[in-house]
């Protein structure tokens, strides 16, 4: 079974590489058990892990968390726990307490979270963790154990949940050390999913896809794998804390569909090739040595949560969503291990976990993996606000230590079809002399109530400064903002709000306060059309334009270049003959500007 070469050798392999003490955070989405964003109402559990190596010994280990605005703490809700998230009967380093300061070792005062951990923690002093001996043992070369308690979220979209105080205390060879969890940012965001369009925007590692190759192992490590060991892929490694990038997870190269043990990482993973080419869960078959095949990264968790993969996004257009994507092997079917007796129990052990960051705030994490023996992709989207940068963070977002283990391919970041919600015909706008003027058309309905418009400084975090109601018989509305904050540029968006109470949004709107004119806007009429429609452009500066009609799938139907002056343009567009019914997209770009307009084909 997986790791027994570990206890043959002894903790040669940890005193290289982990002999010291792993602390980490993380958390696990329980009302999104198969992925997505943090929502408003969802339930979260907070965790925290500690990692303690054969050799070293900790005394009176405590743990302390505060609780962040924009939650509220779920009664009867702590415990001690596994690496693998269980309480084990009859294992007294785990166990659930209640929230009274009584006779457990763990109590919430309204404020903190407070829990004595260890063998012998008791309601007034930690308790002892003995790596590799003191349960729960991981192959008796360490001892992981985790805190963990669940919160309900409570702030509002846009917010963001940091974590401040957030720590273990513990004594090491006779020293009081504390040592803090690195604050998480947890942005709060709606649930949803976009059309992509374009090319994928990743410039590192092929585009996300680590490449190809003619050998087995890739020879040269990743630039943008951080806090991992580089290591060629046999039956005996990657270990805890390391990665390979390899055409095949077979350690011995194997290509057939029934491998031994022998011919396994471990004696446990499954044998497959990498994602790349493929569009569903099967994937390629491995490769063999000398055949060029596509590259995947091969990652075998760090005790502690950790971030794996890391890239700078540069040239990202402002104010724009975008969807990243990536596809995840749960690949070791029997990694776990029985954390009484530190042997190895023929189950998959902890699931894999990644949690996906955009400059520090996380916004996505993919829930715990099960073992399937698939390929499964996940992906979430982001609103950039007015940056064109964005520094990405692929975050293992669950302990290691028996399972854990995965393989990562097809990474990319796709620039969304924005589509305006049915009904919305144009929403442009320009500063004026008391604030803002906006602008919008929307085709009659008896099933919408009002809008709301709602303003942002960072294009992220939004508030509601009005109320339009709508009207059957009206199909252009104007709202004037003259409450404005001290600020050069702000965010506008549409809140649709429906006589149900369903909401669905606007694009969002970019305004310059310091110019009276909107820099670029298109109007578009008829709409619905039928051979024709004809675009009324405004341009703070005349150039090229290019014109495109795309599809409801994203996919580009035609276009065509226009010359505009400053200030109004009028052009016709002339559609395509055949055209199919539907709704279409015509983005109209010039320069760094570009505008999106919906079209109802009759």
């Amino acid at each position: 079974m997986r790791y027994i070469f570990l206890v043959v050798l002894g903790f040669a392999f940890g005193s290289r590489t982990y002999a010291q003490i792993q602390i980490n955070g993380s958390y696990l989405n329980l009302t999104r058990p198969t992925g997505g964003p943090v929502v408003s109402g969802d339930i979260l559990e907070i965790r925290a892990v500690i990692g303690v190596p054969s050799g070293t010994t900790v005394t009176n280990l405590q743990y302390q968390f505060t609780l962040p605005t924009g939650t509220t703490y779920v009664a009867g809700s702590m415990k001690a726990e596994t690496n693998e998230g269980q309480v084990v009967s009859g294992l007294t380093e785990t166990g659930t307490y209640t929230d009274a300061s009584d006779t457990d070792p763990a109590y919430f005062d309204g404020t903190n979270i407070w829990m004595n951990l260890g063998a012998g923690a008791t309601s007034s002093a930690g308790g002892t963790l003995v790596g590799g001996s003191t349960p729960p043992l991981f192959y008796n070369v360490a001892s992981i154990l985790m805190a963990a308690f669940q919160v309900k979220v409570t702030g509002n979209n846009g917010a963001n949940i940091t974590t401040t105080l957030n720590n273990f205390t513990y004594n090491l060879n006779g020293a009081s050390t504390t040592t803090s969890i690195p604050t998480m940012l947890i942005k709060i965001s709606p649930a949803y999913s976009c059309g992509v369009t374009g090319t994928n925007s990743l410039p590192f590692e092929t585009n996300g896809t680590f490449g190809s190759g003619s050998t087995l192992d890739r020879s040269t490590a990743s630039p943008s794998v951080t806090g991992y060991t580089f290591t060629t892929l046999t039956t005996g490694a990657p270990n805890d804390g390391q990665y390979s990038i390899v055409t095949n997870t077979s350690g011995t190269g194997y290509t057939g569909t029934s491998p031994a043990s022998s011919d396994k990482v471990f004696g446990d993973w499954d044998v497959i090739g990498d994602h790349t080419g493929s569009t569903t869960g099967t994937g390629n078959p491995a490769a063999a040595s000398g055949t060029t095949a596509g590259y995947m990264l091969a990652v075998n968790a760090t005790y502690a949560p950790a971030v794996v993969f890391t890239a700078n996004i540069t040239g990202l257009l402002p104010n724009t969503t975008y969807s990243m994507s990536f596809w995840l092997y749960n690949i070791c079917p029997v990694c776990g291990v029985n954390q009484v007796t530190g042997n190895a129990n023929g189950t998959p052990g902890v699931k894999p976990n990644l949690a996906i960051n955009v400059n520090g705030i996380n916004y996505y994490s993919t829930g715990d993996l099960p073992y399937t023996g698939q390929w499964v992709q996940s992906s979430f989207t982001f609103f950039n606000g007015s940056a064109s940068t964005a520094l990405f963070e692929i975050k293992n977002n669950a302990p290691g230590g028996g399972g854990n283990d995965w393989a990562l391919d097809d990474i990319a970041l796709s620039q969304c079809l924005t589509l305006l919600p049915i009904g919305l015909q144009s929403f442009t706008g320009h500063a004026i002399a008391n604030g803002s003027l906006l602008n919008w058309q929307f085709a009659p309905s008896p099933s919408l109530d009002h809008f709301v418009v709602e303003r942002s400084t960072n294009g992220s975090t939004f508030t509601s400064t009005g109320e339009v109601a709508a009207s059957t018989d009206v199909s252009n509305y104007s709202f004037t903002d003259d409450q404005l904050p001290a600020a050069s540029k702000f965010f506008y968006r549409l809140q649709l709000v429906t006589v149900d109470g369903e909401i669905t949004y606007s694009p969002v709107l970019e305004i310059n306060a310091n110019s009276n004119t909107t820099p670029f806007s298109v109007n578009l009429w008829p709409n619905p059309a039928h051979a024709s429609t004809n675009l009324s452009i405004w341009a703070d500066q005349g150039g090229p334009a290019t014109i495109a009609l795309i599809d409801a799938a994203g996919k580009p139907v035609f276009s065509r270049m226009a010359q505009l002056a400053a200030g109004s343009n009028a052009i016709t567009l002339v559609l395509p003959d055949r055209l199919a019914r539907g709704i279409y997209i015509v983005r109209t770009t010039s320069g760094s500007n570009s505008f999106q307009n919906r079209l109802i084909v009759d």
